[in-house]
Formats: structure tokens, sequence, C-alpha cells
């Protein structure tokens, strides 16, 4: 997807030209304002998206107390044996390694004609852009939150990032950023497929009042002692145990000072609303992306104008309400979504939940294993009496002494029932179901198979295991390069001012690259022949190892090098090897003093014989 505005179709790439374009004036960007009516709307467009969404909600919670290694009840007695062995983290550990085991690349292609002087001019800009790329994702640490949405696709089903704008980086000049986006915050269109056929998308968090001022100058609207609007949202368990919902929310009464103050801490404050307020309970703030059409002409045919709305809500409160392409020249909402195995939904099957069953017999069989050896260390003792058998249930537990009626010959130890033998194969079914079901052999995950094996053997028996990675992959590829289209388009529009960008040369050292005031802005004439400035219009090339495994790639670069096919520079540049120039140069010089034979006395002294 070319990064071009919205008012402009597409550029005739012979001519570089323009063509008139009439759009509709766009909407104003509306200030915060108190409306009921735009904010109901979206708050029954939320709730229509909640209660679709609702029923997966416990299917997302028993996934993450399986992740968490919290499979049996609370209400199991104490003195029962509770084994928990972790299976299901190290393969979505593993799996997720996998998946970021290569650092992702973005080429910027620019679109113009070949083979002309200007396309070599904007391909200098379009290689810039794709160095500052590079930079900003390093520094602004995109492939952290890469990581964060590849884990949420194996445990919850769906990954989400969001590709916006921070005015807050870079000294208040702002940055484009891809974030990731929490699932249980997130509410889709229930008609939504995937996030192309979607109307209307909200994102739910609880903000402070010193974020909402933050991001919407809007932090005066929910003074002291009002009360703070909230929605019975969703919220992600965490260690401490699982959040309460927002309108579930209680708060005690008036707390007591803390020596040697004597003012109450819940009194209302003086703190500005860019302050932190120890006071603040947090408010719900609906952040919804509403498809919007309308009929339009481009070159004098009937066509029709497709283009998002963004309207935050809190409460009664619209904090804002402006549309995309206001925001951005590309016109879209923000979000990208990956799913390991697209199934036509919108909420992928999550791998937690194929290993799930597997997890929890595992553990069954285990804590009867473990009860089984307590028994039979410290079985129950059987013993006679006068008052029977008491009327209540007998607990096969460890050390427990039983009284029937009347003498028996003697006390004596109850024999526990032996261990069936095949509990050890039972068990080890289950974890190689597992690693089955995640797609990771014993040899993927690192362990040697015993016996004398060919090396081609093993080589393609990890290849196999990496089809479904691979698969995974290209599901990556594909979101990572419209969301990337988005950061690049940011980039271009919003590089206005100058400014000087730290990186790191291809040999390691230390430089820098100055930008100019709309760097990314190239000169292209319009219809009447004048020299104007656009944006770049470029294509985003994604890559991230999907075509092949990291050890096949190194085998045929080795091979095509010792063949002749590959010269120094290029094979070290495949292999990752760091300083691949400086070493591809020394090989070079070393070739050529070899190479040079001095000439002997008979040839110094010009003899022939």
């Amino acid at each position: 997807m070319s990064n071009q505005t919205i008012a402009t179709a597409n550029v005739d790439p012979e001519s570089e030209q323009i063509p008139h374009v009439e759009y509709p004036p766009p909407p104003p960007a509306t200030p915060p304002r108190y409306d009921v009516e735009l904010a109901a709307y979206v708050r029954q467009l939320f709730y229509r998206a909640r209660e679709h969404r609702r029923p997966i909600i416990a299917t997302w919670n028993r996934n993450d107390r399986l992740l968490r290694n919290r499979t049996w009840l609370s209400d199991r007695a104490g003195w029962l044996p509770s084994p928990e062995v972790p299976e299901i983290r190290p393969i979505i550990s593993q799996l997720a390694g996998w998946m970021t085991d290569q650092r992702p690349t973005y080429t910027a292609v620019p679109s113009a004609s070949p083979a002309t002087p200007y396309f070599d001019m904007i391909a200098k800009i379009a290689a810039d852009l794709t160095t500052v790329m590079d930079a900003v994702a390093t520094v602004h640490r995109h492939e952290e939150n890469i990581k964060q949405a590849v884990w949420d696709s194996y445990a919850w089903g769906t990954g989400l990032l969001k590709a916006t704008w921070d005015m807050t980086l870079d000294g208040g000049l702002g940055n484009a950023v891809l974030l990731r986006v929490d699932p249980y915050t997130f509410y889709p269109d229930p008609a939504a497929r995937n996030l192309a056929d979607g109307n209307y998308y909200i994102e739910a968090r609880n903000m402070s009042r010193q974020e909402i001022d933050r991001r919407y100058h809007a932090g005066n609207l929910f003074a002291d002692g009002m009360p703070a609007p909230t929605e019975d949202i969703d919220v992600h368990p965490d260690r401490l145990g699982n959040a309460p919902r927002a309108s579930a929310r209680t708060f005690p009464g008036q707390a007591a000072p803390i020596a040697p103050s004597t003012r109450s801490a819940s009194l209302s404050t003086r703190f500005s609303p860019g302050d932190p307020d120890p006071n603040d309970r947090g408010v719900t703030v609906l952040e919804a992306w509403i498809r919007q059409h309308e009929p339009t002409e481009i070159n004098g045919r009937a066509s029709l104008f497709d283009y998002w709305r963004c309207v935050a809500v809190a409460g009664n409160h619209v904090l804002l309400d402006v549309p995309a392409y206001q925001l951005w020249s590309h016109g879209q909402h923000p979000y990208q979504r990956f799913v390991a195995d697209d199934t036509g939904e919108f909420w992928g099957q999550s791998l937690v939940e194929d290993l799930s069953s597997c997890q929890i017999t595992l553990n069954r069989l285990l804590a009867g294993v473990i009860h089984n050896i307590d028994l039979c260390g410290n079985p129950p003792f059987l013993e006679g009496g006068r008052s029977g058998i008491p009327r209540t249930r007998i607990p096969n537990r460890p050390g427990t002494r039983i009284t029937v009626t009347g003498d028996i010959n003697q006390a004596k130890w109850m024999e526990p029932v032996p261990l069936h033998p095949i509990i050890p194969q039972l068990t080890q079914f289950f974890i190689t179901e597992m690693e089955r079901i995640s797609g990771l052999s014993a040899i993927t995950r690192g362990f040697t198979p015993t016996g004398r094996n060919a090396s081609d053997v093993l080589d393609s028996v990890q290849e196999a295991g990496f089809t479904r990675i691979r698969s995974h992959l290209r599901g990556l590829e594909w979101a990572l390069r419209a969301a990337y289209d988005q950061i690049a388009g940011l980039i271009v529009e919003n590089y206005d001012t100058p400014r000087l960008l730290a990186i790191t040369g291809p040999q390691g050292q230390s430089t820098a690259m100055a930008l100019a005031p709309k760097h990314f802005h190239v000169p292209v004439l319009d219809r009447n022949g004048n020299v104007v400035t656009h944006p770049l219009r470029f294509t985003i090339i994604s890559q991230i190892g999907a075509h092949i495994s990291q050890m096949q790639e190194r085998a045929e670069t080795i091979q095509l090098y010792t063949l002749g096919l590959y010269d120094p520079l290029q094979a070290l540049t495949k292999l990752g090897v760091p300083n691949a120039q400086e070493i591809a140069d020394r090989i070079a010089r070393l070739t050529a003093a070899q190479a040079f034979q001095p000439p002997g006395a008979r040839q110094r002294a010009g003899r022939s014989q």
C-alpha cells in the first residue's frame, strides 16, 4: 500500500503528475465537549461488542491459570499432593523464541519510473527512510511489543499491534511507535472476521486523570468529588490475582492522616490535572474507530469515499472526534492482527487451549503416583474397637487410623493398591502428544537423539518440524508489513522539522544522519506543470526469515560460496558476521598479496636464458 494522502488519487508514473480530486471538506476536529447522544452511541457499540465477546473470557482466564502453573482448584485439601509440572509455558516460550529469533527487516521501495534520474534521487530518500525505520524500531523497542503480540497469539489466539504517533518522544518532537494491544481491552465488531471487514473497533481502558489530560487535554472534566464514569470492562488477570472489574470497585471512606500530617489523604487536593492525584479512582475511556463513507467523484466518475473516524468517550464527555485522515495520511485505523493459524474467525484458536487437556491429565497422573507413594510409605492403620466405624467418609489419607467394630486378631497396616505399570508409558505419551500438537519435536527443542544418525536425517527431521513455524512466520510478515507501512507513513509526514539521528553504521561504528525539514518529501509536477512537494510514495517489504530456516540458509550460503557463486562480502553478510565489509577487504588484500609473485634474478637482469 503506497503512502498517499486521502485527497490524492494514483499518480501517473510517467508524468509524475497528481490528478485533481474533489472530496467533501473534512469535518473539523472537535475539542472535548459534553455530548450525550454521541457518547451513548459509542457505548451502545461497546455493549454489543462486549456481550458478543464475553463467553471467550472464561477460556482466556483458564489459559492464564495454566500458563501460571495454577491447575489445581483452591478447595483441594492441603495434604493431597498437587504437582504442577509446567509443560505449556516452555512450549509457548520456545515457539515465541523461534518466531522472533531473526530480527525483522523493513525496506522502503520508492514508487516511480525506474532507470531515470528522478528514480535515483528518490531511491536515496527511500534508503534514508529504511535507515530511520530501523533506528526508530531499535530505540523505541518495537521488537519487544512484537514478541508480546506473538505470545498473545499462542496464549489467547490473537495478537494485536497498534501503529501510532507518540508526541512525547524525542524531546517533544514525537515519533512513530508500534505498541502491543492487550486482547482483553479490544472489542471488535461482532460481524468482523478480520481487521478489514469490521465496521468498528473499540479499545477500552481505565485511565487516570493525569493520563487523560496528557492524551486529550481534558483532565479538568473529572474534578475531585465528581463520580468517575466507569464501565464493566474485562481486565487481564495479574500475579496478584484476578483484578475486579471497574464497575465493581469499592473504595474505603476517609483515610486517616499519616503523622506528622494532620490533613486526611482522601480530601481534595490542589494538584493540577498534569500531576498524579492520590485520590484518582480512574476513568473508563472508550477509544472507538468507526468506519464511515460518503459518495464523491474522482476525475468526473462517481466513487465512494471510505474513511475511519476516531471517537474517544468517557462517560458523556467526548474527548476526541476526528476523521482518521486528519490524524495521519493513510486514513485507516491503526490496528494490525496476527493469528498463528487463521481459521476465518477474528479470535483464533490458542495453542494453550489445545494443550490444556494434556497438561491437566499429566498433573493428575503425577498426583496419583505421588499419592500412592505416600500411602506406601505411611499407609492407613487398621485397629479394633467397640465404637465401630464412624458414619463419616473415610479419606484415603496417609497415616489415617481406622477403628472397626469388635476386636480383630491384631492391628495391621492396610496395603495400598500397587501402581499400574503403564503409568510411566502413559506419562510419556501425553508429553509426546503435547510436542506433536505444538509442532516442536525433541530435536527442535534441543535434545540429541540416541544412536548413530546421519546428519542429513537429523536435518530433514528438524526441517520438517519448522514447516508450521514458517507458516506462522509468513502470517507475522503480513501483519508487520501492514504495520510498518503505517509506521513509515507517519515518519514521512511528521518529520517536518530538522532532526539529528544517531545510528550505528554497517561496520558497527557510531555515526549520525542529519534530516532536513520535510526530508521525505519529493518534488513532483502538478496538473499545471508547477513543481510542488509531495510525501514520498513507497512500498514496504518486510522479511523475517519465513522462507527458510536459519540452519538451511547458512548451509546454502556456505555451499554457494564454495562453488564460487558468492563473493566473500555476500557470504559474510548472509551469515550475519559483524564487520563483514572490513573482513571482506582484508580477505581481498591477502588474496592480492598471495597472487603477486616477485620477479626472479633472471627477470631482473633482462636475460631470457
